[in-house]
């Protein structure tokens, strides 16, 4: 999955999926139900929150996420399906972009410390989902100048296991 949140604009996310075989059904699978389309907005970067440390932070300009869940498809030769698709260790990784209003983030960096992100996404309705990275460590920090302006800095980040979550990343959905 990756996941893009940046000012003025949509959030845009991707998925793919890993499957052993498929088949085009023409008919619903007996005993499925199926809900109606929903007709909410989409998320966007004007609403919603952020905390990096467990303090709100509203100095983010951008917001980079990407979990692998570590499988893959597992070809042979002389087959056309995948055996059972292997199971890998997964990763969190990403980056945040941010205005350099002091060193507090590079400060992290540099001193290699551990710190938290936690970013909530929520549309128009109050529907929301609550990205939770407990444990992250920026692995770059770098203040970009590029003339008269704003300067930003942008730091990369791995999230690391977390014991009391038992995963590097915990996902909560909240209906309005």
């Amino acid at each position: 999955m990756s996941l893009s949140v940046a000012p003025n604009s949509m959030v845009t996310g991707s998925f793919s999926v890993v499957g052993k075989d498929f088949t085009i059904a023409s008919t619903p699978i007996t005993g499925a139900t199926y809900g109606t389309e929903t007709t909410t907005a989409p998320f966007d970067s004007f609403t919603g929150s952020i905390t990096e440390g467990g303090s709100s932070i509203a100095v983010v300009t951008a917001i980079e996420l990407s979990l692998d869940n570590g499988m893959e498809s597992m070809y042979v030769v002389g087959s056309d399906s995948t055996l059972q698709p292997s199971i890998g260790k997964s990763s969190v990784s990403g980056s945040i972009t941010a205005y350099f209003e002091n060193s507090t983030l590079i400060d992290k960096f540099i001193n290699e410390t551990s710190s938290s992100l936690t970013f909530v996404l929520t549309d128009l309705a109050g529907n929301s989902y609550t990205f939770n990275l407990p444990n992250v460590k920026y692995n770059s920090g770098n203040p970009e100048v590029g003339g008269a302006g704003a300067v930003t800095v942008s730091l990369d980040f791995v999230a690391l296991y977390n014991s009391s979550d038992a995963s590097q990343i915990k996902i909560t959905r909240a209906d309005a």
